[in-house]
């Protein structure tokens, strides 16, 4: 159901703070159901993030988009939005065009 970018960020899943780590497994789910690909971890804790990023505070994650067609990001999005919402956090499309897009989810 997910893929890692690498060994050290799936070792960091366990920083990953409730509700923030039921998220994880929740919205890998629901991209392999919609898109029929896995989901791609690119980042937990450890990376270069804002000083304010909640990514320190393992409140935040990021996964991998740019493998996923126009259409499939906007719909993983849309039922990603609202499943985070539940949880009062934000789903946001970074880097959007470049290498380096992604989805950053936050809670």
């Amino acid at each position: 159901m997910l893929e890692y970018k690498t060994k050290a960020i799936r070792a960091e899943q366990a920083q990953l703070k409730s509700p923030a780590r039921g998220l994880l497994y929740t919205l890998g789910l629901l991209q392999r159901i919609q898109t029929g690909k896995r989901a791609v971890v690119t980042a937990i804790v450890a990376g270069p993030h804002m000083e304010t990023s909640l990514h320190w505070e393992g409140r935040a994650f990021d996964l991998r988009s740019k493998h996923l067609s126009d259409d499939d990001k906007q719909a993983f999005a849309q039922i990603a939005r609202f499943v985070v919402g539940i949880f009062g956090g934000k789903v946001l499309l970074e880097s959007a065009g470049t290498p380096n897009e992604h989805f950053h989810i936050q809670v």
